[in-house]
């Protein structure tokens, strides 16, 4: 089939979604060469070739129409330059988390070597800190197995084995790390109401936050904070309400010059404070 062809109809079937013509434009554009199987900067090139499909577009289509974010479809998504594999076993990198990881960055200490990337999913804050500072050595922690896994094939495909590994930890009970152990903590936990879950394809546990959705931060806040060096920024990514109730659990465990950041969309989004 003619590439734009293709295109062409996955559009009219995304529309029908009440996606805005830009999405859904985009959209078809990454379906048509998934299921061409060439790369999505090529089809500028492609568009009025023959091709001989590899994918079904229906099949791709209906699981869109179903529900199943892209991100899934595709097997991959981009974040801070990168590209990760993503799928079902763990939330789908936003880039809403970019401000959050900007300011821990800020924060960081120039010779800060080890830090900690807890509630990792896909590892894609983690691995975006050791991509920018080559000198650090990054620890990725998550209690889900699934998703240390996925974060695990992440480190391969970027080639980081030798300076990021993932480690099994529950961040509502106390770490087993020695305290000191990093120079840096970047969390972002499950922060959803209980009452605020719905069904969704994304893993319900990495969205929990219990009954007013910040038992992680509290949790995070008093049990983690030994794992910190003094003088070490723990940075939180925050649901839209509660920046003030975040930045106000931090202080009361002791943490110090506490600073909020806004996302794309203007809206609070990290709370990043120094331990003591």
């Amino acid at each position: 089939m003619v590439m734009h062809e293709t295109r062409t109809e996955l559009y009219k079937r995304l529309l029908s979604l009440g996606l805005t013509e830009e999405s859904a434009g985009l959209e078809a554009t990454e379906l048509a060469c998934l299921a061409a199987g060439i790369r999505r900067d090529r089809y500028i090139f492609e568009a009025d070739r023959e091709h001989t499909l590899l994918r079904d577009p229906e099949e791709l289509i209906s699981r869109r129409e179903k529900g199943e974010p892209l991100a899934y479809i595709l097997g991959e998504w981009d974040f801070y330059g990168l590209t990760l594999k993503t799928d079902r076993r763990a939330l789908i990198p936003r880039d809403d988390s970019v401000c959050v990881l900007e300011l821990f960055l800020s924060r960081l200490s120039p010779r800060a070597e080890r830090i900690l990337d807890l509630c990792t999913g896909t590892g894609c804050l983690g691995l975006a800190a050791a991509t920018t500072r080559p000198g650090l050595r990054v620890t990725l922690g998550d209690i889900s197995s699934d998703a240390l896994a996925l974060a695990g094939e992440n480190i391969a495909l970027l080639g980081l084995g030798d300076r990021v590994r993932t480690v099994r930890a529950n961040a509502l009970l106390p770490p087993e790390f020695e305290a000191g152990s990093f120079h840096g903590m970047i969390c972002n936990p499950p922060y959803l109401c209980r009452d605020e879950l719905s069904p969704t394809p994304e893993p319900i546990l990495a969205l929990d936050g219990g009954e007013d959705g910040l038992d992680f931060y509290r949790s995070v806040s008093a049990f983690w904070k030994k794992a910190l060096a003094p003088g070490s920024p723990l940075c939180f990514e925050v649901g839209y309400t509660q920046s003030a109730q975040v930045a106000g659990i931090m202080a009361g465990e002791g943490f110090e010059d506490i600073t909020v950041e806004r996302d794309l969309s203007g809206i609070e989004r990290a709370v990043c404070g120094i331990k003591k």
